[in-house]
């Protein structure tokens, strides 16, 4: 979305689009689910990216069929479907780093840490 698209929102004659702001600002937007929420319980209205275990998850308006599985696709509680950033290839974005001072890696580490 370019900057344009918030002129047009916002300038102009009054009454200012505020459905249309609200959107715009949220597909801006990154949802980060924290700790202990559960991702099948978020209705994102006009989020197109979310941050959930490390990973940043992307709005697929393609797909209706992929499962939950909170590694690569995250199903909302409203049935869009989020697929994990970098399917193909090497996942790129890992935000939840454990111990930065290890010198060997943990015996039995957990999928999604770092």
């Amino acid at each position: 979305m370019a900057n344009t698209d918030f002129d047009t929102l916002l300038t102009g004659v009054a009454p200012v689009n505020r459905d249309g702001l609200i959107q715009a600002l949220e597909k801006r937007a990154l949802y980060v689910v924290i700790e202990g929420e559960d991702p099948q319980d978020l209705t994102p209205g006009y989020v197109t990216h979310i941050a959930f275990g490390g990973l940043v998850f992307w709005y697929d308006s393609t797909d209706a069929t992929t499962p939950h599985d909170g590694l690569t696709c995250l199903v909302s509680a409203d049935g869009k479907r989020f697929k994990a950033d970098a399917l193909a290839g090497a996942q790129r974005r890992h935000w939840l780093v454990q111990d930065k001072d290890l010198t060997t890696p943990p015996g039995s580490p957990t999928t999604g840490h770092c």
